[in-house]
């Protein structure tokens, strides 16, 4: 699938976040490959929140081992299409 990422680590003071972005345009030919829009936001930047219930709770490592698994685990469902 075609796509386009865009990953940011951010730092605000005592606060760190991951952003992680994928879009796919897609096919409107075909539904086997759809228009998909993905986001994963670990942290983040909130008045109500002390520093460290805001800050992301894994490290940079951590948050790409997770996205990388978030999109490792996106299948087209058997008999869907």
């Amino acid at each position: 699938m075609d796509a386009e990422e865009v990953l940011f680590a951010l730092k605000e003071g005592e606060i760190t976040s991951y952003r992680f972005y994928l879009l796919a345009p897609g096919d409107p030919s075909t539904l086997a490959k759809p228009h998909t829009a993905i986001q994963l936001l670990l942290g983040a930047s909130s008045p109500d929140l002390k520093p460290d219930e805001a800050t992301s709770p894994v490290d940079e490592a951590g948050a790409l081992q997770t996205w990388e698994t978030l999109l490792n685990s996106l299948r087209l469902r058997p008999g869907a299409v």
